[in-house]
């Protein structure tokens, strides 16, 4: 799949006049959210959505609580921001035009799961340099494609206090 970069400036903002000159209706521009202190203006996303025809996708990996405008798609990561041990999730706004994919055919295998859950303890124990050569191992052997998040992962996701975290990360 071909690909280019785009600049940031200062602001952590892209470069919205080099994106409208590159972005065509075949397009899909992936614009980041910085741990939810800086996302992409969503009113000049819309504007590039519009005037290019591109489709929009929102890198929330670490902003799991910015919210997907209609006209784009998202993805989060949980598992990143609130350390449950895998999973991950889609949001395609009505307008986004981003296809919902199909619905998830299956499970890591129980191996990958539970070493996750044993380097979570790790990091959670000694810190995040004993885990780390464990994690990067394991990043490496998560499926690519639908796979269904782990009950375990998402009993703690929907046991959360979600309206509490929002607040507290804000």
């Amino acid at each position: 799949i071909p690909w280019m970069e785009y600049r940031l400036g200062r602001d952590l903002q892209p470069d919205w006049d080099w994106l409208h000159g590159h972005a065509r209706s075949d397009s899909v521009v992936i614009l980041n959210s910085y741990f939810g202190v800086v996302t992409p203006c969503p009113d000049r996303t819309e504007q590039l959505r519009v005037d290019t025809g591109a489709r929009m996708l929102l890198d929330h990996a670490q902003s799991l609580y910015a919210p997907c405008p209609s006209g784009c798609a998202a993805f989060y990561s949980p598992r990143k921001f609130v350390g449950v041990p895998d999973g991950g999730f889609l949001l395609t706004g009505v307008d986004s035009g981003v296809e919902t994919p199909p619905a998830p055919v299956g499970q890591a295998a129980p191996d990958l799961f539970s070493e996750r859950l044993r380097c979570l303890g790790l990091r959670r124990e000694y810190g995040s340099a004993e885990a780390y050569e464990m994690f990067r191992r394991l990043e490496e052997m998560i499926p690519a494609g639908p796979c269904a998040m782990s009950r375990l992962s998402s009993d703690l996701f929907d046991s959360l206090d979600h309206a509490s975290i929002a607040s507290t990360r804000r």
